[in-house]
Parts: structure tokens; sequence; C-alpha cells
């Protein structure tokens, strides 16, 4: 999701370099939530309000990723038998 975000972004700069406009933070906003995974896009969209800001989606996929990324199936193997150990 990180990749997608980066994208969205390198696009946008594109588009401001070519037009001389930004793009308003609603459209960015939207565009991001369409491209995302649909459970991923399900549970933003359940926590977004009407003023919630392309800044606060980008940050909390953001958080998400760090997160979903550090917890492989090795690293969880790893933990519960050092949890085994200490019993």
């Amino acid at each position: 999701m990180l990749e997608q975000v980066q994208m969205l972004e390198r696009l946008g700069d594109e588009y401001r370099k070519a037009s001389g406009s930004d793009i308003s933070d609603d459209i960015l906003l939207t565009t991001l939530v369409r491209a995302l995974p649909r459970p991923v896009q399900q549970h933003i969209q359940l926590g977004m309000t009407n003023t919630t800001t392309y800044q606060e989606v980008k940050d909390r996929l953001v958080a998400y990723e760090r997160v979903s990324s550090s917890w492989t199936r090795d690293k969880i193997l790893t933990e519960c038998q050092r949890q085994r150990k200490r019993r």
C-alpha cells in the first residue's frame, strides 16, 4: 500500500508540473481510498468523517503498513517459541 501512496503522490507531482495547478485534497483522498484493497478500504471508510483529510488517511495507511509488514509468519512463530520457553 505504501507503494500505491507514493505512486499517487508522484502522479500528483507530475500533474502539478504539467498543469501548474495543485490537485485538490478531495480528489487525492478519493483516489487513494478507491485504490485500496477492499478490506482495508472498508476499514478506512468506517473511520472517516466529513473532515478527514488525505494526510490523515495516508498517515493511517503508513502506520498500518509498518505494523503489518513487521509481523511475518516467521516472526510470529519465533515469538510463540519465546513465550513457551518463558513458561
